[in-house]
């Protein structure tokens, strides 16, 4: 199964740091899911080189029983690139059996040196270099129609930022599984350091999705449709992004001779 690749290159002035993010969100694992994707993936990974293999949530379905192909997949991208993952609703319930599920996977998951983890509750961030990462992951959807699930999140997500000591001079970048809740308050979050965060990195596309690149004063919002979406027409997707120094880019446009 071929797997669609969306290149987008942003441009940050904070410090000198240049890298590469592969983002591959809603796998939504489970014993129908179709192992050749991890071939393709692990061919984008070797090909493309990223820094940071991101995961935005839902890497396993609440019906995930047997681990091993994951697992292995996992093990494979770590030895390439560093992977940092925040966690999805279907990543923390199975509703059909109503009891919390994977935990096994996860806690195994966290003994992994170059795996970073982003748990519930998890105050944790992780900085490689002059970049900062950093993780929500609520145990709700904020996708679901309930405006109390909604409200929830969003005070989760305020409290979290509240929390945060930001640095101002790294490149920070926010993994959240769903970003509706952020487009539509914009304003009440902007209160609460997002523009001191460079990137948000989601996924939780749904039926109804996000445009794929939003931008809020100064905070750029990447919604990634991923691996395996609601609707089953579309193919897989993952995201590379490069982040490039702003002054190299304005030293070569000064070596661009013109065309006349």
């Amino acid at each position: 199964m071929k797997i669609r690749i969306n290149e987008t290159m942003l441009f940050q002035s904070k410090n000198n740091v240049e890298f590469k993010l592969l983002v591959a969100s809603d796998f939504h694992y489970n014993k129908k899911f179709k192992l050749n994707i991890f071939k393709e993936l692990e061919k984008i990974v070797v090909d493309e080189r990223p820094n940071y293999l991101v995961i935005p949530g839902d890497l396993l379905s609440s019906s995930a029983l047997n681990y091993h192909n994951l697992s292995e997949f996992l093990e494979f991208c770590s030895k390439h690139n560093k992977v940092i993952i925040s966690l999805g609703d279907t990543d923390f319930e199975n509703r059909k059996r109503n009891f919390t599920c994977n935990l096994d996977f996860f806690n195994n998951l966290e003994k992994k040196g170059n795996i970073k983890l982003f748990r519930e509750n998890n105050n944790h961030s992780y900085r490689f270099d002059d970049v900062m990462f950093y993780g929500y992951s609520p145990n709700i959807n904020p996708d679901n129609s309930s405006t109390k699930q909604s409200q929830l999140f969003k005070l989760g997500l305020i409290n979290y930022l509240i929390g945060r000591s930001v640095d101002k001079k790294l490149y920070n970048v926010l993994l959240t599984h769903d970003a509706r809740s952020i487009v539509k308050n914009k304003e009440e979050y902007q209160k609460y350091i997002l523009n001191d965060i460079d990137l948000v990195i989601s996924g939780n596309q749904g039926l109804i999705p996000l445009d794929r690149y939003n931008r809020l004063d100064e905070t750029i919002l990447l919604s990634s449709r991923g691996i395996k979406s609601i609707n089953q027409l579309n193919i897989p997707e993952v995201d590379v992004i490069q982040v490039k120094k702003l002054i190299k880019r304005m030293e070569e446009q000064k070596n661009v001779r013109p065309s006349f």
